[in-house]
């Protein structure tokens, strides 16, 4: 059976980073025919996307903001349920199993999956563990390299976008384990 996958994210570097790195990983290892990702910033258009997607039993989606904060189960749950009743208006029940929160933000998951001896030979600070990086973690490489973030972010994405490891990235950041062992669960509990 041909799967779509709906991901809610928080904005434009979420989205990248999940086309660019994830995208085809998810559609080989899942079988998704498609994914859509719809920005959070574009709150007409997700809202009636969500409330369309809530209601159906078969369906696969995930919440997916940033926690801007380091690991908190309560602050994740209260993040979610803020999103989900404030910005969506829909009930926190409905979606509280279809969620999953960056720890921290995309940014972490951007430095995780690049191996040590690239971040050597680009001269980028390597991390072993991404879990407390940042917009400021990702601002002071940027800076180090005399970038601008939006040029770093270029040139990870599309110049160096082959050297980015799944792998990698599940070593050396939990809250990008979670994410696709969260996937991994949804699928089977719909299979």
């Amino acid at each position: 059976m041909q799967q779509k996958l709906y991901l809610f994210i928080e904005g434009e570097w979420d989205n990248v980073f999940f086309k660019i790195f994830l995208d085809d990983y998810l559609c080989n290892q899942y079988g998704f025919e498609e994914i859509t990702y719809i920005e959070f910033s574009q709150t007409l258009h997700s809202r009636e996307a969500l409330r369309k997607l809530v209601g159906q039993e078969k369906v696969n989606f995930l919440l997916c903001p940033d926690l801007d904060a380091r690991y908190d189960k309560q602050k994740m749950i209260a993040k979610i349920k803020k999103l989900a009743e404030e910005e969506f208006n829909i009930n926190f029940d409905d979606v509280k199993n279809k969620s999953f929160v960056i720890v921290q933000e995309i940014e972490s998951w951007y430095l995780a999956g690049f191996k040590k001896s690239f971040c050597d030979k680009q001269q980028i600070t390597f991390y072993p563990n991404t879990e407390d990086a940042n917009k400021g973690t990702f601002l002071k490489i940027a800076k180090q390299l005399k970038k601008t973030p939006l040029r770093l972010r270029f040139e990870l994405t599309q110049t160096h976008r082959s050297h980015f490891s799944i792998d990698e990235a599940k070593q050396r950041n939990k809250s990008f384990r979670k994410f696709l062992e969260k996937v991994d669960a949804q699928i089977k509990r719909l299979s």
